[in-house]
């Protein structure tokens, strides 16, 4: 008996022994296998430094303990720099294709505590990539089944100016099937996928040469993402901004409540299309000032019509329904040396497009209800397919109960115009496309006056006013119920806004009904 304890003893040491060896083995094959790994990455342009490698082989799992990864230009990813972790967790390793193969294949990671600087340089355009490389092949991808990043805090700077183009504070984000590419940087999307969950501290952007865009907060899920305290803005005041302008532009100065977005996707459609989809894209209580400084010389370039633009945007867009929320919209014209320039608003507007995208068959939609100078009610449809290349479109509206004496905090600036009287009803539609537009309109009006006035005093200009006003109706009709009407048509300015377009067909109306 003593015998035969001794003898499964002696066996069981040996198979402890041989497990023993055979574990440890393991360990020191799957380490050098990853330190071939990380080996070649360095010579890709990616070298990475750690404290510690901690290896649970019945979990399939690896943890680097404190890791520096340095990104080269080598890798052609556009972006130098360093990234600090507080631990890497690699999931799900094939240790035995690793073993024999050498193949790592990282399909779930998680990031804990990013701290990171990245330096922006020059980088080649998705056309450029394109034809350079491999139709299947991108400059720079990361493909992952699921990642984990956990606390993040990261910088990016511009390489010449060193003044940042990005920053993201306290930044977690869940996500599967993500993918981080050359194109989606291109084309503006963090990444692609799906199932995601995300909460983050203030994001700064540097969104265009002129505007920067800064959020407060952002939290959510892939059924419901909600975007806190949003700014957009022209960094230099208005004539500051418009002394360095060869051609004119906006300048913007937006806060936005909140943006929700309900069931949003981004996603990789094929190999060479990306798309953003949605239900719902919600702006709660957006304030927009645009000012626009005439006295710059215009852009003389074609600009599309909207269809146009989201027929041939670089992504597929499929969002069916967009709204804007108790908006307050204002738009300021400078026209003259000598005053600030003529203003008009749209207050406690509500807009609601539908089928906003290029991937849809039936019409886009956008209806909008507004007080428009705080004075009276505008409502107005605007219909156009995108995929229709004649770029047709209509666009019906009201205005009713409008004291007219309140556009001339525009007219006055901009005209040297004064008006009077009370816009009782407007009807108005304007059938179009690309190139001209007829405009069918009916007024009823009462106490209309037109008063030029002195540029410089703003004074009415007595006789010329007199002699204006005595060939002009004061009045739609004698009778109250009666409107004027008129049937105008325009050739577009394609140098100038499709907006631009529906205000001179509108304009051209009501000076064929009024005047």
């Amino acid at each position: 008996m003593k015998r035969w304890n001794k003898g499964w003893a002696k066996l069981l040491l040996v198979v402890v022994l041989i497990v023993g060896f055979t574990y440890t083995g393991v360990i020191i094959g799957v380490k050098y296998r990853l330190n071939q790994y990380l080996a070649a990455k360095e010579e890709q342009g990616v070298p990475v430094r750690y404290q510690k490698l901690k290896l649970k082989l019945f979990e399939g799992t690896a943890t680097f303990i404190a890791p520096n990864l340095t990104l080269r230009k080598e890798l052609k990813a556009g972006y130098t720099g360093t990234l600090r972790f507080e631990s890497i967790k690699i999931k799900d390793i094939g240790y035995i294709k690793l073993l024999w193969t050498g193949n790592l294949t990282i399909d779930y990671i998680e990031l804990k505590q990013l701290n990171g600087l990245l330096i922006k340089g020059e980088t080649k355009s998705v056309t450029e990539n394109r034809s350079t490389e491999k139709s299947d092949e991108l400059g720079f991808a990361i493909k992952l089944k699921e990642l984990i990043l956990t606390h993040a805090n990261l910088t990016v700077l511009n390489q010449n100016e060193k003044r940042p183009l990005a920053t993201l504070s306290d930044f977690n984000l869940e996500i599967e099937d993500i993918l981080v590419s050359s194109r989606t940087l291109e084309n503006s999307f963090p990444f692609t996928g799906n199932s995601y969950a995300i909460t983050s501290g203030p994001v700064y952007l540097k969104a265009t040469a002129y505007e920067d865009l800064t959020l407060q907060s952002i939290s959510g899920d892939s059924n419901y993402t909600v975007i806190k305290d949003i700014s957009y803005q022209t960094v230099l005041p208005p004539e500051d901004f418009s002394k360095g302008l060869a051609v004119e532009r906006d300048h913007y100065n937006i806060t936005i409540d909140s943006l929700s977005f309900t069931q949003l996707q981004l996603t990789e459609r094929q190999k060479d299309s990306l798309g953003i989809a949605a239900e719902h894209i919600n702006l709660h209580q957006p304030y927009i000032k645009i000012h626009r400084n005439k006295l710059v010389a215009e852009d003389s370039r074609y600009k599309p019509m909207y269809g146009e633009l989201l027929r041939k945007a670089p992504i597929a867009i499929q969002v069916n329904h967009f709204n804007f929320y108790n908006t307050y919209l204002a738009y300021t014209e400078k026209t003259k040396d000598f005053n600030d320039g003529g203003i008009l608003t749209f207050e406690d507007m509500d807009v609601e497009i539908q089928n906003l995208g290029n991937t849809y068959s039936s019409p886009l939609k956008l209806h909008f209800e507004t007080q428009f100078m705080g004075a009276g009610k505008f409502d107005a449809d605007w219909t156009f397919n995108v995929k229709d290349t004649t770029e047709a479109f209509v666009f019906k509206g009201r205005l009713v109960d409008f004291d007219m004496r309140k556009v001339n905090s525009f007219t006055k600036p901009v005209a040297n115009t004064e008006l009077e009287g009370n816009m009782s009803e407007l009807y108005f539609t304007i059938d179009g496309h690309n190139y001209q537009s007829t405009t069918n309109l009916k007024a009823r009006y009462t106490d209309l006056g037109v008063y030029l006035i002195q540029p410089n005093s703003g004074k009415r200009k007595a006789i010329i006013n007199t002699i204006l006003n005595l060939f002009l109706p004061s009045n739609s009709q004698k009778k109250e119920e009666a409107f004027k009407t008129s049937a105008t048509k325009l050739q577009r300015d394609v140098s100038r806004s499709p907006f631009n377009f529906v205000y001179k067909s509108l304009e051209k109306g009501l000076q064929e009904a009024m005047l």
